[in-house]
């Protein structure tokens, strides 16, 4: 609910330790990085407990933000989908030109036999303009704003070895085809 009164720059999002002290819930990292990427990125957790694996791990999550900054801290910014009204969350950044945007999308509870027919309507984007979407497929915006995003086979991003199924993200990066 913060974004609806400030920007995405002036908002702290921190990936924080499991169990989280609040709640003991086990969230993957993939899930706490993924959330604080809509925000001014960082870690309250201590950084000496990583094994080699997840400090890898972060350090491609880091990178991403790097990547990404300029876009998150200064393009517009969109709720897609609301967790007060439904099992996800969604949101999405698109840069002041629309040649690129980042969209985040997070399924709060697993649920049982979801479908294969997910999606998220984007907006912000020039409809006119052409965008390969994480490398894998490409699309207009007009298509992207009005069929949206369907997400391919749930196995293709929830991975059955995780201890839960409950908090999981997909991130979409989006840029113009010239």
């Amino acid at each position: 609910g913060t974004s609806l009164a400030y920007p995405l720059i002036s908002m702290g999002a921190h990936v924080s330790d499991i169990p989280n002290h609040q709640t003991a819930r086990k969230t993957s990292l993939k899930t706490r990085n993924d959330v604080a990427s809509f925000g001014n990125f960082g870690y309250e957790l201590n950084l000496l407990d990583f094994d080699t694996e997840m400090g890898e791990e972060v350090r491609q999550y880091l990178n991403f933000y790097k990547r990404n900054r300029k876009l998150i801290q200064f393009g517009d910014f969109y709720r897609l989908e609301s967790p007060f009204e439904s099992n996800a969350a969604a949101w999405m950044v698109v840069s002041k030109e629309k040649d690129e945007a980042l969209v985040g999308h997070f399924t709060i509870l697993a649920e049982p036999n979801p479908g294969y027919n997910k999606k998220v309507i984007l907006k912000g984007l020039d409809s006119e303009k052409k965008y390969l979407v994480n490398d894998e497929f490409e699309a207009y915006g007009d298509e992207l704003m009005s069929v949206g995003i369907v997400f391919p086979q749930p196995e293709r991003y929830f991975s059955k070895d995780s201890e839960t199924q409950d908090f999981k993200s997909r991130i979409f990066k989006l840029k113009e085809i010239k």
